[in-house]
């Protein structure tokens, strides 16, 4: 019938989605089956704080790593506004910084 793509694949799919989410998916051995909670990461309570990093992390959805100029076109903001950003999110160990300089990019921890 092709209904799936591959096995084994699902999974890792699953985490992707919610990776640098402060929710995260359930996975649970049940009487023989296997179930799997994923909690609508739209519906969460966010703080406004919180809520400005929300279009960064999205950015991984998509890519494994992203750039200061990512941030710029992602939240429409000028460079200084985006380092800031970004300088936030690693200090509070959202992100982690790869390179130093032109090659510099970011990755979720």
């Amino acid at each position: 019938m092709k209904l799936i793509e591959a096995y084994g694949t699902g999974i890792s799919k699953i985490m992707s989605c919610y990776k640098g989410l402060h929710v995260q998916p359930k996975f649970e051995n049940v009487e023989g089956a296997f179930r799997v909670i994923l909690p609508n990461t739209h519906a969460q309570k966010i703080s406004g704080e919180e809520e400005k990093y929300l279009p960064i992390l999205k950015l991984f959805e998509k890519q494994k790593e992203i750039t200061r100029n990512d941030v710029e076109e992602a939240l429409g903001v000028g460079t200084t506004h985006a380092v800031n950003i970004l300088n936030e999110m690693l200090a509070k160990d959202l992100i982690k910084k790869v390179g130093s300089g032109r090659l510099t990019r970011y990755v979720v921890k």
